[in-house]
């Protein structure tokens, strides 16, 4: 139940030697797209979930150490691009509306833990029918849908940061307590 502590350990242990690398962040989506290659990177220490996990550390050690989202856009949002950003939230949550409905057919939830690999998905969790038996296809499917996820989960993040109020508020008082 606390797979989370183990995973902070090992990112915290793998980032110093992750950043060191010309593209650091690419390497460890690379790396979440690997894990769900091998059924022996699973469940065991949550190691499919601390590689699944490991771009959005590695993006928020960039984000802190190299200042990426210093750019006014983001310190002090227009209008406009808060409306896109809210946009693109509404947009997702009409997603999930209509795919909730498509329980029977897709499992997404199963493909949203991150700590199987993509044979045991396709057979367990397949998308609405389509199950590749093929290895090839079963990894180009997996790795698909995982990095379809992964820049899901990214775009949804962005934009809630974009949201967020920098000012203080009567929420933001809430939010301290």
């Amino acid at each position: 139940t606390l797979w989370f502590l183990l995973t902070l350990a090992t990112m915290r242990i793998l980032l110093p030697y992750i950043v060191r690398l010309r593209h650091p962040l690419l390497f460890s989506v690379v790396l979440a797209l690997a894990a769900g290659l091998s059924p022996v990177i699973g469940t065991q220490f949550s190691a499919s979930r601390t590689l699944c996990f490991l771009p959005f550390f590695v993006a928020g050690w960039l984000v802190t150490n190299k200042g990426w989202l210093k750019g006014q856009w983001f310190t002090q949002p227009d209008r406009s691009t808060r409306l896109i950003a809210a946009g693109l939230l509404g947009v997702i949550a009409l997603a999930v509306a209509v795919l909730a409905p498509l329980r029977k057919e897709w499992r997404i939830d199963t493909w949203l833990v991150w700590r199987d690999d993509y044979a045991w998905l396709f057979d367990h969790a397949p998308v609405i029918g389509w199950a590749p038996s093929e290895w090839w296809a079963i990894a180009l499917g997996g790795a698909g849908l995982r990095l379809m996820f992964l820049v899901i989960a990214a775009a949804m993040t962005l934009a809630l940061l974009i949201l967020a109020p920098r000012g203080h508020s009567i929420s933001t008082i809430w939010g301290t307590r």
